[in-house]
């Protein structure tokens, strides 16, 4: 179960969002500084996936 939803967050997840931040980053820089708040939500949710992978890696080194 911790290996395919490991598997889900590095292979999916992460890239989805890291696209996401980078559009909405593209935005911003454009001018569109209504679009801030929700890059700096994208972002911080990108940083909560990656200790995600963290925690998991942590977890299942325990249960080997």
């Amino acid at each position: 179960l911790r290996k395919n939803f490991r598997r889900r967050v590095v292979e999916e997840w992460i890239p989805n969002w890291e696209a996401k931040v980078a559009r909405l980053r593209q935005e911003v820089e454009g001018g569109a500084d209504t679009r801030e708040a929700e890059l700096r939500k994208a972002e911080r949710h990108v940083n909560w996936l990656h200790q995600q992978v963290q925690f998991t890696d942590e977890r299942t080194r325990m249960h080997e």
